[in-house]
């Protein structure tokens, strides 16, 4: 279990690479694919998306691509996984290295932006 943890804690935030890369031939069958797959135009945009799919030609390993995929807050809720899936591990540093849990990050630049108005 060790190495999963180191694993997915290296590539939690691969996608945001690949997004960033530059690479618009496969950034555009990345999101054909996922479109295929029915996933959100919404979700489709999003890094963890990217990166999940990215490791997936690398590892059939569930634990690393649900952490990867299941990063942040907004998936890791609704997420139909083990209570002690190493993803809550990943999610739980994530919001650590950020500074801040995300959630009240969002909420609060959610009610800046309505004060600016």
């Amino acid at each position: 279990m060790n190495e999963k943890v180191i694993i997915s804690a290296l590539l939690h935030d691969v996608g945001k690479l690949i997004q960033r890369a530059k690479m618009p031939d496969y950034i555009s069958r990345l999101i054909s694919q996922l479109k295929r797959e029915n996933v959100s135009k919404r979700e489709v945009t999003k890094h963890s998306f990217f990166g999940r799919y990215f490791i997936e030609k690398y590892t059939k390993d569930s634990d690393i691509q649900n952490s990867v995929l299941l990063h942040h807050n907004e998936e890791i809720e609704n997420a139909d996984i083990s209570p002690n899936s190493i993803a809550y591990i990943i999610y739980i540093s994530d919001n650590i290295s950020a500074g801040a849990d995300r959630r009240k990050n969002e909420r609060d630049a959610e009610n800046k932006k309505k004060c600016e108005k």
